[in-house]
């Protein structure tokens, strides 16, 4: 074709995010990944072509109102054109585009932006012309806007159809006809059009929507095609292999012919060569059916489409192919099947679920992830105008990360997005089964059975299991997170445990992943666990959870006896379930025992809440005999501190004492964590010392240094902090140092180094406290101390205010509060929090530094108790600073505001920019 003949050599270069509009042949509006199909009402749609029929012209509203809806009264009419402006906006201009780009309004007038979109009817008139004929015919793809039969439309059509006829006869053609109106998806730069099939080989099935998000695999197995003869796609029902094959199929430019052929309801070798016959469009009554299939695909290089092929792997299905293979040397294969053929030179080409959005992410990252995109493309099937907004794209990042990235999954739970937001599907996948089912009509190409609902589809891969595999999967559907070898052959008594995950993930039931240390993990989607884990009897499966609780048990223990100082972080799911069921299952005393051996794990790295809020169930469940019960409470009583529940901590460092009765070394751990709550709490020696030194007699009694340790270091903290005495307090931390080293407590000590840190800042030997400060930072992080790296950091914010240098301390105060919100650690980010104000304040950013200020005491107060007189004249101060430089009216609008906001929009606003000499908040509450 000349290259004045292709409408797309002639065709303007299009702006980024331009509107592409299709009226000839249907309507349909694309703009990049976008594609608009369906409209809220017939009269929005109508407003659209008649907009995009004449862009430059400015279309007085009575004029609208009047074609739109003939005979309406004016003031009804108004209400209704404002309405139909409101959505087409936010059709055309959703979230991140410029207001205006695309609908330019005013009181008396309506336009598009004639930059802003390209109208296939004014390209083929502007072709028309000019004379460049066969590209006006090429864009002609059926009359205008089929379906609408408004007066003016019809007008329209006629012109258009009578410009349509000149052209065809100008180009020599004697009785023009105009080309079937195609799919919506043609308003995109055409794909190649598939070769003729050879022998009148089945068409490719038709979709009426559009393939979103596997471009690149897309790419990748179209040149895996060309290379190889047999390419297996494999992967879990619901992945989209069909699809992909079928898109792949209808691109490739690569074999003289392509021949789908559906197989899910074949399960002998026997019935799928005569399907492949049927397919292939040969006669019937040969005597040996596929050797007529092979003699036919040996006549051609012909791509042959096996689809659904994994009911045929085992049933003589493998054979069949590689029989093929071997008689037609120029055919390849390409096969969808949730399990490999396993025959030599195959190719497996996995199909994994798309990716999954941040649920932290921003609107724009979250709109452009490619489940996302699915939801919304397929949503706007059944509401048009959906869209990711400001307001919903938290909750369907959440919903599409619950949904794990399984297109059929997004599909059906987007199908019911005209009854159902987003937030309201979160609450509703409680029930799976009835929200992730197909509603409504079919589409038009017909949809298997087995794909109407997730839980059907997930049912077929289920019923082509051995019953050994069905009992061996129903049981890991024990683990979460992942699992290793060890870990299944452990709990779920499978001695060939290796081979069995081998085969299941061979599957597309489970899926493989190197970790951390080389070795192999597996991992089952959750969908797929909750089918799994109904197929367990209730007696089995108690007895599972019992046998997954011992293992890590076990684990817990074997690490903590090694003194490893961390658990392995991709084993804590594991743990956090172990939790949950002996909570469940009425063994609370084996939930503490786990806790327990985790305490190094929870005291250096955090504690997530769930794991907490399980702890914390299992204390309450436990009976009052059970021997950890009160060193439980006293690790809980500090977990509750950090977490920012200072009324709770309190009371079950009380339990603990209560609990520990005579016991010296449960005693002396009680009162040492007591001692510390209510310090920090209070920032008062009233009674504490007593207690401590109660604690370093007992501790000596029952042998147990590291807590005699404790006991003195903490007097010396109240030496420091409560006394301000520097110099006294230097002596006690350096003692209860060298008893800590003596013992081998290397991380205690480092502590105990921290607070002698303060000392040097106390005695006004900042700089030194500050070079000491920054390498004790370094040495937890390089332990991946992370708890008591956030004490260090807060330290160093605190002498960098000391010595006013705002910009640093702020920059400190900000990475402390990071690192908190990462470690759940509420303690630490509430001083955080609490020492940005001033700081700001001083950086002369009034706003952020009220808002931070108004926050944080209503913060400090309703989870750590009252301020008390330093406190308030510090929050006093800030106040003064804030209303000098907004004025009083606006600082208590400020205050206000703050006041009112949520922890994750405070924190938002905090780590908004974490670089030193920015824009910043802070000063120093010393913390207690």
């Amino acid at each position: 074709m000349a290259a004045e003949d292709d409408p797309l050599a002639v065709r303007p270069a299009l702006l980024a995010g331009q509107w592409q509009v299709q009226l000839l042949g249907g309507l349909a509006a694309r703009n990049g990944d976008v594609t608009l199909t369906h409209f809220v009402s017939r009269p929005i749609a109508a407003l659209l072509a008649r907009l995009a029929l004449y862009p430059r012209r400015a279309h007085p509203r009575e004029e609208l109102i009047e074609l739109l809806w003939p005979g309406v009264d004016i003031d009804a009419g108004r209400n209704r054109l404002r309405h139909a402006i409101s959505t087409l906006r936010r059709l055309l201009e959703p979230p991140g585009a410029l207001a205006g780009s695309v609908l330019l309004a005013d009181r008396q007038t309506l336009r598009l932006n004639p930059d802003a979109l390209h109208c296939d009817a004014l390209e083929f008139e502007h072709l028309a012309r000019d004379g460049r004929h066969r590209a006006a015919l090429a864009l002609y793809h059926g009359e205008l806007l089929p379906g609408f039969y408004d007066e003016w439309v019809q007008d329209e059509r006629a012109r258009l159809a009578t410009l349509f006829e000149r052209v065809a006869a100008a180009v020599g053609v004697a009785e023009p006809v105009a080309p079937v109106a195609v799919l919506a998806s043609s308003v995109a730069a055409p794909r190649a059009e598939p070769p003729p099939a050879a022998h009148g080989a089945a068409m490719l099935p038709a979709y009426l929507t559009r393939m979103v998000g596997r471009e690149a695999e897309s790419e990748r197995l179209l040149q895996l095609l060309v290379r190889e003869r047999l390419v297996t796609l494999s992967g879990l029902g619901g992945c989209g292999k069909t699809r992909l094959a079928i898109e792949v199929a209808q691109r490739t430019r690569a074999f003289e012919s392509v021949c789908f052929v559906p197989l899910a309801d074949c399960s002998a070798s026997g019935p799928c060569a005569d399907q492949m016959r049927a397919a292939l469009q040969l006669p019937g009554g040969a005597a040996d059916t596929l050797a007529q299939v092979a003699a036919a695909l040996a006549e051609r290089h012909t791509l042959l489409v096996l689809d659904n092929f994994e009911q045929l792997v085992e049933a003589g299905g493998s054979e069949l192919v590689r029989t093929l293979l071997a008689r037609a040397p120029r055919l390849h294969v390409l096969a969808t099947s949730r399990r490999a053929l396993g025959l030599e030179g195959e190719q497996e080409f996995v199909l994994a679920p798309l990716p999954q959005p941040d649920p932290a992410a921003g609107l724009e990252q979250v709109a452009r992830n490619p489940s996302v995109a699915l939801f919304v493309d397929r949503a706007r099937n059944v509401r048009p105008d959906f869209q990711v907004t400001p307001r919903n794209h938290e909750a369907l990042a959440a919903l599409c990360c619950a949904l794990e990235g399984v297109p059929l999954a997004i599909e059906l739970a987007a199908s019911r997005s005209r009854a159902f937001s987003p937030r309201d599907m979160q609450l509703a996948l409680a029930q799976r089964s009835s929200l992730l089912s197909r509603g409504g009509a079919r589409s038009a190409r017909g949809t298997a059975a087995r794909h109407d609902s997730l839980r059907a589809a997930i049912d077929w891969s289920w019923q082509l299991l051995q019953p050994r595999q069905q009992r061996f999967l129903a049981a890991l559907s024990v683990f979460r997170g992942g699992w290793t070898v060890a870990a299944a052959q452990a709990v779920c008594d499978e001695p060939a445990a290796a081979e069995q995950l081998e085969a299941l993930a061979a599957d597309s039931l489970l899926r493989g992943e190197p970790d951390a240390h080389a070795s192999l993990r597996f991992f089952m989607l959750e969908m797929i666990r909750d089918f799994v884990r109904e197929q367990l009897p209730p007696a089995e499966a108690q007895a599972l959870r019992r046998q997954h609780r011992a293992h890590y048990l076990a684990l817990a223990i074997g690490q903590r006896a090694r003194g490893a100082p961390h658990f392995d972080d991709a084993e804590l799911p594991n743990v956090h379930e172990a939790l949950r069921s002996a909570v469940d299952d009425a063994e609370p005393g084996i939930a503490l025992h786990l806790g327990l051996a985790l305490r190094r794990h929870w005291e250096t790295k955090g504690i997530a809440p769930d794991a907490l809020k399980w702890l914390r169930r299992a204390l309450d469940a436990a009976p009052s005999d059970e021997r950890s019960l009160a060193p439980a409470c006293t690790m809980v009583a500090l977990l509750l501190l950090a977490d920012g529940d200072g009324s709770a901590a309190q009371a079950e460092a009380e339990r603990a004492l209560r609990l520990a009765g005579d016991r010296p070394a449960a005693r002396a751990a009680a009162l040492c964590a007591a001692a510390r709550i209510g310090l920090d709490l209070h920032r008062s020696a009233d009674g504490v010392i007593p207690r401590l030194q109660e604690a370093r007699s007992l501790a000596r009694e029952a042998g147990a240094p590291d807590i005699e340790a404790q006991a003195l270091a903490l007097m010396g903290s109240i030496v420091l902090r409560v006394l301000n005495d520097g110099a006294q307090a230097e002596v006690l931390l350096a003692q209860a140092q060298r008893m800590q080293i003596a013992a081998g407590l290397a991380r205690e000590a480092g502590i105990t180094q921290y607070e002698r840190t303060m000392c040097l800042r106390q005695m006004g030997r900042s700089r030194d406290a500050l070079t000491q400060a920054r390498g004790l930072e370094q040495q937890c992080l390089a332990l991946g101390d992370r708890q008591r790296a956030l004490g260090i950091i807060n330290l160093q914010g605190v002498i960098h205010a000391g010595l006013r240098e705002w910009a640093a301390a702020v920059h400190s105060y900000r990475r402390c509060a990071e690192l908190a919100w990462q470690t759940h650690n509420h303690y630490w980010l509430g001083f955080a929090l609490w020492n940005l104000g001033r700081n700001l304040a001083r950086l002369r950013e009034p706003e952020p530094a009220g808002l931070l200020m108004a926050f944080s005491e209503h913060y400090w107060t309703s989870h750590f108790g009252a301020l008390d007189a330093e406190d308030r004249r510090y929050a006093r101060q800030v106040r003064r600073l804030v209303d000098a430089q907004l004025g009083a009216t606006q600082s208590e609008a400020v205050w206000a505001r703050g006041r009112r906001m949520m922890l994750a929009e405070v924190v938002a606003l905090v780590l908004r920019d974490r670089h030193p000499g920015s824009s910043h908040p802070g000063e120093s509450r010393d913390p207690l």
